[in-house]
């Protein structure tokens, strides 16, 4: 098939002189968006989170028994252990679903934007807009969430009008379900 056919499609092709370029552009989108994330955005998304942001403060760093056991104390282990929870692997986990967020915006606007105004635009998305966004929805104090906690009557997207949850349907019921208007076909 012809790549140019491909590229008219939507098909992510680019071009052999702007490969260059792209690699370039996923190399810094990455070092961006996990210095931002570190830098600030970590921050807004988890700590101290009050509704709406976390706080504005720079470099929320690892434990005490992170540090210590990074530094070789093996007396930390247990420690880090006992908290079933790693601040060093949840900043990695969420920085790279930081990245990804603008990934997918890179690949869409491969060699119709220019370099350093999408190294902005990552900058600004990775250090303040998905962590605030990240803040609302998985926080524990995020607004969305202490939205739904507060109003138990307000039915979830899995309710029903009446309020009742649907019922799981097994695959013997998706099988006799009408594949439309007319019913089953026969």
């Amino acid at each position: 098939m012809d790549v140019r056919r491909l590229h008219h499609a939507g098909v992510g092709v680019v071009r052999t002189k702007n490969a260059s370029l792209i690699c370039l552009k996923n190399i810094g989108l990455y070092a961006i968006a996990g210095l931002a994330y570190y830098v600030i955005g970590y921050n807004l998304m988890y700590v101290d989170v009050g509704g709406w942001i976390g706080s504005i403060s720079f470099l929320y760093g690892p434990s005490a028994d992170e540090v210590a056991l990074v530094a070789g104390d093996e007396s930390a282990r247990a420690a880090v252990i006992g908290n079933n929870y790693a601040v060093m692997s949840d900043w990695f986990f969420q920085m790279v679903f930081v990245a990804t967020a603008a990934s997918i915006v890179s690949g869409a606007l491969a060699e119709r934007v220019r370099l350093w105004s999408f190294f902005v635009f990552t900058l600004v998305l990775t250090a303040f807009i998905y962590p605030v966004v990240g803040a609302w929805t998985w926080a524990a104090a995020g607004w969305t969430r202490s939205a739904s906690r507060t109003s138990p009557d307000r039915p979830s997207c899995t309710a029903r009008e009446d309020g009742r949850r649907s019922p799981a349907r097994s695959s013997s019921d998706r099988a006799g379900a009408s594949s439309g208007p007319t019913g089953p076909p026969s």
